[in-house]
């Protein structure tokens, strides 16, 4: 009876053990070992209501890698997918005390997420971000506008409040990147602000 009870107790935590790696594997982006969009939306869902309470400050950082399509194009797939993983590693090597709440958002699009009141604190951490991935000097496709690859960066901070949502949160970053894009390859715009390195 006793051996009943523990197989059966055995196979429910193997269930749920499995069940939990499949649901981290769904999650997670196979190329970069960062989160996809599903695990983003989990995040948002699992703080959102957290960030309300508090009338948290929240900013979404969205980038993209400039001139990837021709960089694709010179260099082929296999070293285009290279260089996002290098990309990943610089931001991410770039807060080494820190766990970033890093997605990958689709294709050469990225997002990363961290609360911080302090505005003067949300620009030096977007510099931070432009500087570690100009530092790791991958080399660019020969029509780039830079000897080496470099990201262009929109961020929104938002207080999190009753009518905040994702993707009202997202289409706000999202433009500020498209306006950084159209002025100047290889910086930002941060609540308005434009940053350099």
């Amino acid at each position: 009876m006793r051996s009943v009870l523990f197989q059966n107790a055995y196979f429910r935590f193997t269930e749920v053990k499995n069940g939990q790696e499949n649901l981290l594997i769904s999650r997670t982006d196979q190329l970069t070992g960062i989160e996809n969009r599903r695990g983003l939306v989990s995040f948002v869902g699992t703080h959102e209501s957290g960030w309300k309470l508090r009338g948290d400050y929240v900013t979404l950082v969205m980038f993209d890698v400039d001139f990837f399509k021709q960089y694709n194009d010179y260099f082929g797939h296999i070293k285009g997918d290279e260089a996002l993983q290098d990309i990943v590693s610089s931001i991410t090597s770039a807060f080494p005390s820190k766990s970033l709440d890093f997605f990958r958002y689709g294709g050469d699009e990225f997002i990363i997420f961290f609360d911080e009141p302090n505005m003067a604190e949300v620009e030096s951490f977007c510099k931070k971000i432009l500087v570690s991935v100009r530092n790791k000097k991958i080399k660019a496709s020969p029509d780039a506008s830079s000897p080496y690859l470099s990201i262009t960066l929109g961020a929104k901070t938002m207080k999190a409040n009753e009518i905040y949502t994702l993707n009202e949160h997202i289409d706000q970053a999202d433009k500020l990147l498209y306006k950084a894009k159209n002025e100047a390859k290889g910086e930002g715009i941060v609540n308005g602000a434009k940053i350099t390195e």
